[in-house]
């Protein structure tokens, strides 16, 4: 996979088809043709967009943690409150974010949004439909941890932040025109390519095109080896239940168009910010 061609798609996934974006790259030997990213696209049409597909950067949480897991169970049950006796915000944190959340936090400094306790829960719901659907009419393997299958959960705001195209202002606002412009060049550079115009518009025009082709690029890096992967075996085996967010690795984008393979352990990765 990593000289020949590869074909990346990257999902930028919402509760509504109108928010949700799809972008396909194929990287071959003389360089990734960029497809212009789909917009408004339902379950349905995502199933036909991954058609092909190596690799699968979907921007939505995979799972919930594991002790929200174990909570509600035991509520259900009218079991112990599994926090009795614990302190009180510790515990909620336990509930809120996941193992990889927690490592996306500490070294991409960033906090994901929490998928039991905020709107994105609802994000999930439609991924969790989505990853089934792969897994039984295409019979994909679904490996949430993404070290195999073709699925790999992404955050593109981690991968603009390990890259520095981060702008001052939020480039999800409806007006913020400028801002994805400049990431979208910033990108494009980095990666040494030249977007086509009918990317960039749609990259300046809204922010789940962008996403959609951040994610399609992240999907790459994780082909090759330069995203964070569950190193320990605790965060394997929460990544194999909760889901597990591919960051990638600073230096990346350089060697994607070449195939360049990324390290394999944390030896190869910067030190902890």
């Amino acid at each position: 996979m990593t000289r020949g061609s590869v074909h990346t798609v990257g999902i930028d996934l919402a509760v509504q088809n109108a928010g949700t974006a799809s972008c396909s790259i194929e990287w071959a030997s003389d360089g990734p043709k960029i497809g212009t990213p789909l917009l408004g696209r339902s379950d349905d049409q995502l199933m036909e967009d991954v058609k092909g597909a190596d690799i699968v950067g979907i921007d939505a949480p995979f799972g919930w943690p594991e002790p929200f897991f174990d909570a509600i169970s035991a509520h259900r049950a009218h079991g112990a409150w599994p926090g009795r006796g614990k302190g009180l915000e510790g515990f909620r944190q336990t509930l809120r974010l996941r193992c990889t959340d927690l490592v996306v936090k500490r070294e991409a400094l960033l906090t994901p949004l929490s998928v039991s306790a905020d709107k994105i829960a609802v994000t999930t719901f439609r991924c969790a439909l989505l990853l089934d659907r792969l897994e039984h009419e295409k019979r994909w393997r679904i490996d949430r941890s993404g070290r195999t299958g073709r699925t790999i959960e992404v955050y593109p705001a981690a991968a603009l932040k390990q890259w520095d195209l981060t702008q001052p202002k939020s480039y999800k606002a409806a007006d913020a025109y400028a801002e994805r412009t400049t990431i979208a060049s910033g990108l494009a550079k980095a990666l040494d390519v030249t977007l086509p115009s009918a990317v960039e518009k749609a990259c300046r025009e809204t922010d789940h095109a962008l996403d959609a082709l951040v994610s399609a690029v992240v999907a790459r890096a994780a082909a090759l080896g330069w995203t964070r992967q569950p190193w320990s075996d605790d965060e394997r085996e929460h990544a194999d239940v909760e889901g597990w967010i591919h960051f990638p690795h600073p230096d990346a984008t350089l060697r994607l168009v070449g195939g360049d393979r990324g390290p394999t352990g944390p030896a190869g990765w910067p030190p902890r910010r």
